[in-house]
C-alpha cells in the first residue's frame, strides 16, 4: 500500500510555525493525515518512543537549570513536527517537505526542477528556517509569556483534554524552561525584531518587481515557508490556531504587527493564506 492510502500521523504543537509549515504542505497535497496535537511539554512524551535515547539530549540542555535539564533528560522525546508514514519517520519540517515533494504530482511540487531556481528556493528556505523562525518565536514569547491567558489559547487548541487541564500546573515550569532555552531577554527581543525587519525588507525587495511568487512563476517551498514562519508577525486568518485579536495584545506588540501588516511582505502572507483557504 502507498503513502496515499494509509493515513499518516503528524505530531504537532498547535501554534508552532514549523508545524504549520508541514500542516499546510500535507494539506495541499491532500495526504491522508491524522494530526495529533500536544501542549508543551507533552509533545516529548508523544515522540519519546520514536527517538533513540542517544539522540534525546537537546543541544541547548546546558543552558537549562539543573531541574529543567533533569526533566528533559528523563522525559526524552524530541521537538516537533514529526511525521510517521508507512515508509518512514520524518523528524523536521524541512524533511517533511522534502518527503511531501517525492509523492506530489508535478503540478504541486514545492521544489523547482530548474537548478538555478532550486538553489534560490533552498537558500530562501534555509534563511527563513534558521533566521526568521527563531527570531519570530523569541520575539513573540518575549511578550506573551507574561500573559498565560494568551499562551493557553495558542498551546491548547485541539490538544487532549487532560493536557489542557494541566496547563496551570506546567506553565510556570515551561515559561522558565523556554526563557532559558531560547535566551529570551529584552536585548535578545530587540535583536530578534531587527532580524525580522531585515528579512521582511528582503522579501519586500523581491516582490518590488511585481512578481507573484518569490522564485519563478509558481508557488514553491520558499513561499510556503515564509508565509507560515512569518504568520505570527501579521496574524492572518486561516492559520492552524486562532490568533488573538490585536486589541488583546500588549500595545507595543500590536503596534509592530500592525506595521508589518502594511508591508509588501506582510500583504504577501495575507494573500497566500487567502489562496490556501480557498483551495481547502
Amino acid at each position: 500500500m502507498s503513502d496515499r492510502t494509509i493515513a499518516a500521523r503528524l505530531i504537532t504543537i498547535p501554534v508552532s510555525h514549523y508545524c504549520e509549515k508541514t500542516r499546510w504542505a500535507l494539506s495541499r497535497l491532500q495526504v491522508p493525515l491524522v494530526e495529533e496535537r500536544h501542549m508543551p511539554p507533552f509533545h516529548r512524551l508523544a515522540t519519546r518512543s520514536l527517538v533513540d535515547r542517544a539522540d534525546q539530549r537537546p543541544a541547548t540542555a546546558d543552558h537549562l537549570s539543573p531541574l529543567n535539564r533533569f526533566v528533559v533528560q528523563q522525559v526524552g522525546g524530541q521537538s516537533v513536527p514529526v511525521l510517521i508514514t508507512p515508509t518512514g519517520i520524518f523528524r523536521s519540517s524541512e524533511a517533511i517537505l522534502q518527503y511531501a515533494d517525492t509523492i506530489a504530482p508535478d503540478n504541486l511540487k514545492l521544489y523547482p526542477t530548474n537548478p538555478q531556481q532550486r538553489q534560490q528556493v533552498d537558500q530562501l528556505v534555509e534563511s527563513f528556517d534558521t533566521q526568521l523562525a527563531p527570531a519570530v518565536r523569541l520575539w513573540t514569547y518575549s511578550y506573551i509569556m507574561a500573559r498565560p491567558d494568551l499562551v493557553r489559547s495558542l498551546w491548547c487548541e485541539g490538544v487532549p483534554w487532560h493536557e489542557a487541564m494541566l496547563f496551570p500546573v506546567v506553565f510556570g515550569w515551561m515559561r522558565s524552561n523556554m526563557v532559558q532555552m531560547y535566551g529570551i531577554s529584552e536585548a535578545s527581543a530587540i535583536a530578534a525584531d531587527q532580524t525580522i525587519g531585515q528579512i521582511f525588507d528582503t522579501v519586500d525587495r523581491l516582490l518590488a518587481d511585481g512578481r507573484s511568487y518569490l522564485v519563478g512563476d509558481r508557488f514553491s517551498a520558499a513561499d510556503l515557508t515564509f508565509a507560515t514562519l512569518a504568520a505570527a508577525m501579521v496574524m492572518p486568518d486561516g492559520y492552524g490556531v486562532k490568533f488573538p485579536a490585536i486589541s488583546q495584545l500588549p500595545d507595543q506588540m500590536g503596534d509592530r504587527i500592525e506595521a508589518l501588516r502594511g508591508t509588501a511582505a506582510g500583504q504577501f502572507v495575507f494573500r497566500l493564506y487567502q489562496e490556501y483557504d480557498r483551495a481547502r
